[in-house]
């Protein structure tokens, strides 16, 4: 469901503006502005939930072209998590979403916790040979990139003299800018960039290990007394995290933007008449607490459309109106929607003109288009039933990718393996379709390069796994090899790990045997495979996993041992019935 709510005025009328930039006998000084958000490589159009195209750069630039044949000035932002999800851009690194946000004329992204997630790139997304850089794919970006990438909160513990540990003086780390600069139509305006602090647990840990994400507040509030500084007149933000709003405007006060905005000091609000934020996928335009909130969704199928006014009388700026889009080339014409009508279809309107398609926008990455089509319409492998991640607890799509790892027999994860883990954040796409199956498909459903791992833990730790898991993502992980019978509302119990940490949440766990009935014995060893973002403490895993030895195949990806499972099955697979691996009780 969308969550709009409007500050001022009907933004995308039917009327056409001719000058919206300088409305005749004003005084006030207008800048406008496009920001997108977690792009995640989705450089194609998509299919709305009624069919219609929805998304896509050809469809995007057309957007940004009838913007800025109004205002020529119009600023293109976007609110960080790139590169991550998509064929066309994980085979390359990332390298075409560049190639096209260099042609559409981004001015700045926000560093996203996703954009780490290439590692040093090419094939490798943690370091597998001494002397990679971990960062390697990210900064390749940036080095290509005519915009700016912009974190004022990261710090690297390689480069700051006080080793990160002070949150008021640290120095931002090297490869990214902590605000950028500009002037439209005269106003100096500073783009400060903000990073989720939970990128260490929502990337690969190794990746980051020498960067530190330092607190929100206090990063941004040296910022922007430093923009002022340096004449600052309007500063934005953009920030890669977010938060949630009921239908009626309520916003949950726990969102980390709203976190953010409640723990600033009057003065600071007052210079933040905007922050466009990220990261949690949900589409929001809200005023919270006098500050414009707005995350325009996810993957180019929204966008934030915004005036800003400057007031030079008093100095103010001031959010004249503001509106989140939907991206669609053609819309139902009783609904004027692409979600939901039916019936005749007619263009899209935007600004009081008719979206037309940039068919020019898709030659930049021509070739690499091609290269992820034929590589996407490879059959791998045959489904006598659908899949789906969308069953809670337990999903078909989780059985099936938990069996194939627990059922690895290539070359490289051929040991015998008793259970197997996989997190639900893992999946992107909720369904795999009956029949044949290809690449893109597989990939779709599992878009991380997570490679195979395999650990040891003895029942207590795979108990006290469980328990950390659940009490991290608040939802059980899809598994393989167990039975669980669990409950959400289990009595409070207190793990200890060899570190001599202890931490005490409820105990989910009512019964735990293997599929054969055996119960799990708390000091029997067990062998464990698990995607390596895991194995190496992500997702809130670190309680367990740092303390033991981790076994990472890195001539193994998940994706390449489901497919290999697709191939040992040449007659199909049927996950129709279900196993009841994970049964719930109040």
């Amino acid at each position: 469901m969308r969550y709009i709510f409007f500050l001022s005025g009907i933004l995308l009328s039917g009327c056409t503006h001719k000058d919206l930039r300088q409305p005749a006998g004003a005084t006030d000084i207008h800048i406008h502005l496009i920001s997108t958000s977690d792009l995640h490589g989705y450089l194609l159009p998509e299919k709305s939930p009624a069919g219609l195209t929805i998304g896509g750069i050809d469809t995007l630039q057309a957007y940004f072209k009838i913007a800025k044949d109004i205002d020529p000035q119009t600023l293109l932002l976007d609110e960080g998590d790139l590169f991550q999800g998509t064929i066309i851009s994980n085979s390359a690194d990332g390298v075409p979403v560049v190639k096209w946000m260099n042609a559409a004329g981004y001015t700045a992204t926000a560093i996203g916790n996703h954009d780490f997630d290439f590692g040093p790139g090419h094939g490798h997304s943690t370091v597998r040979v001494s002397g990679e850089d971990p960062l390697g794919a990210l900064k390749g970006r940036i080095s290509e990139a005519n915009f700016d990438f912009l974190s004022a909160n990261i710090c690297s513990i390689k480069e700051d003299p006080g080793g990160c540990e002070d949150p008021n003086s640290f120095l931002v780390a090297s490869f990214a800018k902590p605000f950028k600069s500009v002037k439209i139509w005269g106003i100096n305006i500073a783009i400060i960039g903000l990073t989720t602090v939970s990128t260490p647990s929502t990337t690969m840990p190794s990746n980051v290990a020498d960067l530190r994400f330092m607190p929100l507040k206090p990063s941004l509030e040296r910022q922007v007394t430093l923009a002022k500084q340096q004449g600052a007149q309007m500063i934005l933000l953009l920030m890669h995290d977010g938060g949630e709003c009921k239908a009626h405007g309520d916003c949950e006060s726990s969102g980390a933007i709203f976190k953010l905005i409640d723990s600033l000091s009057p003065e600071t609000k007052k210079s933040l008449p905007l922050i466009l934020g990220g990261h949690t996928h949900n589409d929001v335009n809200v005023l919270y607490h006098g500050v414009r909130v707005v995350i325009p969704a996810c993957e180019g199928k929204v966008i934030a459309y915004t005036d800003l006014a400057y007031h030079p009388l008093d100095q103010s700026v001031t959010v004249e109106a503001t509106q989140n889009v939907d991206v669609c080339p053609q819309v139902f014409a009783n609904t004027k929607s692409c979600f939901k009508g039916s019936g005749d279809l007619t263009a899209g309107q935007f600004l009081g003109e008719e979206v037309h398609r940039d068919p020019d926008a898709l030659k930049s990455i021509a070739e690499d288009i091609k290269a992820a089509e034929d590589k996407a319409n490879t059959t791998v492998g045959r489904l006598l039933s659908g899949l789906t991640k969308e069953a809670k607890p337990e999903s078909s799509l989780g059985d099936f990718v938990t069996d194939a790892m627990r059922n690895c027999q290539n070359e490289g994860c051929d040991k015998p393996v008793d259970f197997a883990f996989y997190n639900d954040t893992g999946f992107r796409t909720g369904n795999i379709a009956q029949g044949d199956v290809t690449y893109g498909e597989v990939f779709e459903a599992l878009p991380f390069d997570n490679s195979y791992a395999l650990v040891y833990l003895t029942g207590l730790q795979i108990h006290d796994l469980i328990e950390s898991w659940l009490g991290y993502a608040h939802v059980m992980p899809q598994i393989s090899g167990l039975k669980i019978n669990f409950t959400e509302h289990g009595a409070p119990r207190t793990m200890s790990n060899k570190a001599k940490q202890s931490k005490t949440l409820p105990d989910p766990i009512l019964s735990m045997t293997t599929t054969n009935g055996e119960p799990i014995e708390e000091s029997k060893t067990y062998s464990v495979a698990l995607p390596d973002f895991l194995a190496s403490g992500g997702s809130g895993m670190a309680f367990v996993m740092n303390q033991v030895p981790v076994q990472i195949f890195y001539g193994r990806m998940v994706r390449d041992v489901v497919i290999d499972y697709f191939k040992s099955q040449p007659k199909g697979l049927d996950y129709s019935q279900g196993d009841k691996r994970l049964i719930q009780s109040q």
